[in-house]
């Protein structure tokens, strides 16, 4: 399914970044001051982004089974283990998730 977009004044052009074997495409954010009233915008395509994202969906399963491995983690999300590994160490130094007990028996707690 193609989804034509059509551009509209106020709102920033996409950026491009072409390298040797991909293109990301960066889109500004269309966030509001709070302060005048306004309210952030979001699409429905935004946050279906968002819930689909591997920390997301990290949070889910450990929302519903703490005491798992990053490796049963990974195979769950059908995911790399290094990519769980990955996600979860950034989500740790963040703040997000905090591991309690040993790794062999602990659980994951989200702050």
């Amino acid at each position: 399914m193609v989804e034509i977009v059509v551009w509209k004044p106020g709102i920033p052009w996409p950026e491009y970044k072409v390298r040797k074997e991909d293109i990301m495409v960066m889109f500004k954010s269309l966030m509001r001051d709070s302060t005048q009233g306004a309210t952030q915008a979001v699409t429905q395509a935004d946050m279906n982004f968002v819930e689909k994202s591997i920390p997301m969906r990290i949070l889910k399963v450990i929302g519903n089974n703490p005491t798992l491995s990053q490796s049963q983690i990974a195979e769950m999300l059908g995911e790399k283990h290094d990519t769980i590994k990955y996600h979860m160490r950034k989500m740790r130094l963040s703040g997000i998730i905090k591991r309690e007990g040993t790794s062999q028996n602990g659980k994951w707690m989200i702050v």
